[in-house]
């Protein structure tokens, strides 16, 4: 019973060690309806984000198959 509750004490005071050393959350920031309402920000946010990457997926010419060649893998005996 006593192995119990140490055990028991033990994993409360690891518990809360662990939950005092969380970092603190941040603030929840207010918005006005007005800046809420105005979607075309987060498509520009995205636009300017990726948009050097939209040359990479464009072709880049002849792209040779995957895989080993053909002769490769022939016994010769």
């Amino acid at each position: 019973m006593k192995r119990a509750k140490l055990l028991f004490l033990l994993s409360l005071l690891a518990f809360y060690l662990v939950a005092i050393t969380a970092r603190p959350l941040k603030e929840k920031q207010v918005f006005s309806p007005a800046e809420r309402s105005r979607p075309s920000d987060g498509q520009n946010s995205l636009e300017e984000k990726y948009g050097p990457l939209l040359l990479n997926l464009l072709p880049r010419g002849r792209i040779p198959p995957s895989g080993p060649s053909g002769g490769t893998n022939g016994i010769q005996t």
